[in-house]
């Protein structure tokens, strides 16, 4: 199985989604079970180094380039809604794993899981000042509607996504799963979101 990845924040190590995506790659190396795929890191910015190590060999890293090169809304709109997906359709990709909410839409034959951190846009749209960041969020609501699966970091985040997105008592427990490990919350632990990934069957709707 071809197993893609949204890798965009290796170009943003120290922020909070650059975190979890470092900590994300180092619990899925340890996984046995991910040395049966074949898995495509899509990325901006520079590979990070594996703490003591290589990183696996059935691993490719993938740069993706947009036309829009300043750092902000629109290049990341651009790079997320446009150049992503036409780069993962044609490397056929069975399954595709953001590791953060997108504006990413795959079509039909890619299974496309989401890890949704917050919903906090929604909860104070006040904070949202202009045109852009409010079109930008809208591709984002966008994106998690048409995702197979969803991934949260706490319950919260789970019921905000039941009740904001009003989807009907009974469906969202198929789409939305959380997973907390020693009271923090991050992707490692027993079952982690990267064992999650590597399973054709998570939680995976067809559309």
């Amino acid at each position: 199985m071809k197993i893609g990845i949204n890798a965009s924040y290796f170009q943003k190590p120290s922020t909070g989604i650059g975190v979890v995506t470092v900590q994300f790659m180092h619990a899925l190396a340890k996984l046995p079970a991910q040395g049966e795929h074949e898995w495509i890191w899509y990325y901006e910015g520079k590979v990070p180094k594996k703490y003591g190590g290589t990183w696996p060999s059935n691993w490719r890293f993938q740069k993706v380039a947009t036309f829009w090169k300043r750092d902000d809304l629109p290049h990341r709109y651009f790079w997320e809604h446009f150049s992503l997906p036409r780069i993962v359709e044609n490397d056929h990709c069975d399954i595709f794993f953001s590791l953060y909410q997108s504006t990413t839409v795959l079509p039909s034959t890619i299974q496309h899981m989401m890890l949704v951190h917050d919903l906090i846009p929604l909860r104070f749209p006040e904070y949202l000042t202009n045109i852009r960041q409010r079109f930008y969020q809208r591709q984002i609501e966008t994106g998690i509607r048409s995702a197979n699966g969803l991934i949260t970091p706490s319950e919260s985040t789970k019921n905000d996504l039941v009740e904001l997105f009003q989807w009907p008592s009974g469906r969202h427990h198929r789409r939305c799963h959380s997973w907390r490990c020693g009271g923090r919350r991050d992707l490692c632990g027993t079952r982690s979101a990267a064992a999650g990934a590597s399973s054709a069957d998570v939680s995976l709707r067809p559309r």
